[in-house]
C-alpha cells in the first residue's frame, strides 16, 4: 500500500465452544480486511493493526433448532512489533458476533471476544 501501511485480507477458522443455555456447540468463520500502520521499516518496527470483517455464526443442531443462524461483525485491534524486516510479534484483540432469528425476529446474539498472541514472518 505504502511504506508506513500494509493491507490485506484474512479467514480465520475457530474451534466449536459450548453455548451452555443452549447445550449446544458453536463457533464463528470470520472474513476480514485487515491494514497496518507503522513508520518506516527498520530493524524494530511497532505498529498498529486493526481488522474488519464479516463473522459468519456456525451453530448446531440444538441451536439451530430454534430458528436460522445470521451472520455479524468481526471487529479486532492490535500492537505489534517487525523485527529485521520479517519476523512479527503480535497482540491482537478481537470480537465476533451472530445470532439466531426466527422468521425476521432475533431469538438470540451471541458474540465471542479474544485476546491472541502471535509469531509469523513478513512476506
Amino acid at each position: 500500500m505504502s511504506q508506513n501501511a500494509d493491507l490485506g485480507f484474512g479467514v480465520e477458522f475457530q474451534v466449536r465452544r459450548k453455548l451452555t443455555k443452549y447445550k449446544g456447540e458453536f463457533s464463528f468463520l470470520p472474513v476480514y480486511a485487515a491494514i497496518r500502520l507503522h513508520p518506516e521499516l527498520s530493524d524494530f518496527t511497532p505498529y498498529f493493526a486493526m481488522q474488519l470483517g464479516l463473522s459468519i455464526f456456525n451453530a448446531d443442531s440444538n441451536i439451530k433448532g430454534i430458528g436460522e443462524t445470521t451472520p455479524g461483525a468481526h471487529v479486532g485491534i492490535g500492537v505489534g512489533c517487525i523485527l529485521d524486516k520479517d519476523f512479527v510479534l503480535e497482540l491482537m484483540a478481537t470480537s465476533d458476533s451472530g445470532g439466531v432469528e426466527y422468521r425476521g425476529t432475533p431469538l438470540l446474539d451471541v458474540s465471542y471476544g479474544k485476546l491472541t498472541a502471535s509469531v509469523g514472518a513478513k512476506f
